[in-house]
């Protein structure tokens, strides 16, 4: 498949691509028109090959000792609820942000998927908000989660811990496995997707965490980006965009430095009205539903 190859800063703030080459990959995306490259917002201090300041950025808002204290207080969060159980939790899913590794200061967010025994498959959206209540009304006898605000949503728990750790808790059927998993959404049909999205976690934040240590680097730049730009709620790029986004350019560019990294994220981001991304190595394309092909953009997760 065509794809750019090597993208540059053009001066401060316009993206622009010079070259281009034909790489095997296990995506694949439709030939872009060749329409002229908006202005984006550049990481602030940075210009064009300034790798140094790149890192420098990507240490300032993710450095080692912030990872492991994330990770400490979701773990102490798993704890707490583990302590005032009442279900028979089969596994516990450590997603999001932090569960995947993408997470940077300011922006911590997780999802903590309970897999329960016994929960039944069909009838989700019956017996999900009385058991979110029933969760609820049990966390409030934690003396851990005393000063923990506990809001029920639609088909989750969200709670913000130390002021600045987003927590979402969701609780699912176990499954065997992905293609269990798969199996039963197709027999339950597409207007049942959102019920499955806790148990197809587990697949998605293997496929970002597996990712090399270069490629995460590059989600939380564009996250730190992200987070300084004004944006209307449509068009605020979310955690897994950007985490496919990274990942697609890594794939078919290689880009090596973080500065040409970036680089090659935001014109992709530029022309994201014509995109197509397919990550055929994870299901038949024509176990895809084909007016669902057709629509510009499209930007398919890999596990369903």
């Amino acid at each position: 498949f065509e794809e750019s190859d090597d993208f540059r800063l053009i001066g401060r703030g316009v993206v622009g691509l010079v070259a281009q080459s034909k790489r095997e990959s296990a995506v694949e995306e439709t030939e872009p028109s060749t329409k002229p490259v908006s202005k984006v917002a550049v990481l602030a201090g940075c210009t064009d090959g300034d790798e140094e300041a790149y890192l420098a950025l990507h240490e300032k808002i993710a450095g080692r000792s912030f990872g492991s204290g994330v990770a400490r207080c979701l773990q102490s969060i798993v704890q707490a609820v583990s302590d005032v159980w009442f279900l028979n939790v089969h596994s516990v899913i450590r997603g999001g942000s932090i569960g995947r590794g993408t997470a940077i200061t300011g922006c911590e967010r997780a999802e903590l998927i309970f897999m329960v025994e016994g929960l039944p498959r069909q009838g989700q959206e019956k017996w999900v908000r009385p058991l979110l209540r029933s969760v609820k009304a049990v966390l409030s006898l934690s003396d851990a989660l005393q000063n923990v605000a506990v809001e029920l949503r639609d088909e989750s728990l969200h709670m913000v811990v130390q002021d600045c750790v987003s927590i979402n808790m969701k609780f699912s059927p176990v499954f065997e496995g992905h293609s269990d998993t798969l199996a039963e959404i197709e027999k339950q049909g597409p207007c049942s997707q959102r019920l499955f999205g806790g148990a197809l976690e587990r697949e998605m934040t293997q496929f970002v965490s597996k990712q090399r240590g270069q490629v995460k680097t590059t989600v939380r730049l564009l996250k730190w980006w992200r987070e300084e730009q004004e944006w209307s709620v449509m068009c605020r790029p979310s955690d897994e965009v950007l985490d496919l986004v990274a990942i697609y350019v890594w794939q078919r560019t290689n880009p090596v430095e973080q500065w040409k990294a970036v680089a090659n994220c935001m014109t992709l981001m530029c022309r994201f009205d014509e995109v197509r991304i397919v990550w055929s190595n994870y299901y038949r394309k024509d176990a895809i539903w084909k007016p669902l092909l057709a629509q510009r953009p499209l930007l398919m997760s890999p596990v369903n």
